[in-house]
């Protein structure tokens, strides 16, 4: 779990967000109970991890150290090839690099789908 709080000030540090503007982000009063959760003196359940990830704009397997960085707002965009992310519902993300073949399936299924508004 170290990692995670960690993982959590360094993510917020790349983006040049203040504690401040994190607390705003996910709910908290003010920065003191960011500072706090840094430091690692906070438990965070798992819906407080998926509030981070959504408002540093990752996933929360990122913030946990479980998935290599794939896509970053930051990144070059060759770096960020034929990577899909898909937002679910909860405001988790799932990323997936995929090959030139993967995205042409991909492209050619997205293209059969009906438009929202025609569901």
């Amino acid at each position: 779990m170290a990692n995670l709080y960690e993982n959590i000030r360094k993510r917020r540090e790349a983006l040049g967000m203040s504690q401040n503007e994190l607390a705003t982000k996910t709910g908290y009063s003010d920065r003191t109970s960011i500072s706090k959760i840094e430091s690692g003196n906070v438990d965070l359940t798992q819906s407080r991890i998926m509030a981070f990830a959504k408002a540093l704009n990752t996933t929360a397997s990122e913030l946990m150290g479980w998935d290599e960085e794939i896509s970053r707002s930051d990144n070059s965009p060759s770096e960020r090839k034929n990577v899909v992310r898909i937002a679910g519902r909860d405001g988790s993300y799932v990323e997936k690099k995929l090959s030139d073949e993967q995205v042409a399936a991909l492209k050619t299924l997205i293209d059969q789908l009906p438009e929202a508004d025609d569901l």
